[in-house]
């Protein structure tokens, strides 16, 4: 199994390291889509129980204004952000309707999250299944994700249900324990995920000056208007 990285550069940003003393997120968020409550809210209350946050949240249903219009005061407002829902390309839906990543009308990251977790099928696609414009909802304003976001994890393929409460269990376990969000991201599916199958394979987007983000040791914040030294990491 192989990990691949593509990136896109124009300009450098060198990134500033925080330091912090326990491998503790400040505020932690997850939500479910009610439209499927028996998949998604196990791995949803799984994410609560294991991270270790000073503050968490949830897991509570989803609604499409908490990620767009109203992100500021939901899941924006935290630092770290698990949501698991039915998905697509660069969609995910919810109970009462669909939340559009290549026409989001408020970026996130302006406000506080750094890092945001879709188990979804399909949202994040990379290279292969989009190779000319992979890049195109999350950096391209002014609808774009990233809006001071660090990294996006997700899967460019459908995300088995079976191993989804082991999978996120895991992840917490290793971000717990001071390990990169990134690599933590893939480690967790290489132990439980079906990867060697058509499902799990994971995806991620993210800008370079934070590929080494631990939650108790992060990079600075992008510029909410960056589009340089942004990479995608995906699983083939």
């Amino acid at each position: 199994m192989n990990v691949k990285r593509f990136l896109i550069v124009l300009v450098v940003c060198v990134g500033l390291c925080i330091p912090a003393f326990s491998a503790t997120v400040n505020e932690a968020i997850a939500y479910y889509s009610s439209a499927d409550t028996y998949n998604c809210k196990p791995p949803a209350q799984a994410f609560v129980n294991n991270i270790s946050a000073q503050y968490n949240n949830g897991p509570y249903v989803g609604y499409v204004n908490r990620f767009t219009t109203s992100n500021d005061s939901y899941w924006d407002a935290r630092d770290l952000g698990f949501v698991c829902a039915h998905g697509s390309r660069w969609l995910f839906a919810l109970s009462n309707g669909t939340v559009y990543l290549d026409y989001l009308s408020d970026g996130w990251g302006d406000v506080d999250m750094e890092w945001a977790i879709l188990y979804s099928c399909l949202v994040v696609a990379s290279p292969i299944e989009r190779p000319n414009d992979w890049w195109k909802p999350w950096i391209i304003e002014s609808t774009d994700v990233f809006d001071r976001l660090h990294i996006v994890n997700g899967f460019r393929t459908s995300a088995y249900v079976a191993p989804a409460v082991n999978v996120t269990t895991n992840y917490c376990s290793r971000l717990n324990n001071g390990n990169y969000i990134l690599d933590s991201w893939f480690d967790a599916i290489y132990a439980y995920g079906y990867y060697w199958t058509a499902y799990d394979q994971g995806t991620s987007m993210y800008y370079g000056t934070c590929e080494n983000d631990r939650v108790n040791s992060f990079a600075s914040d992008p510029s909410a208007t960056q589009t340089s030294n942004f990479h995608c990491t995906y699983m083939d």
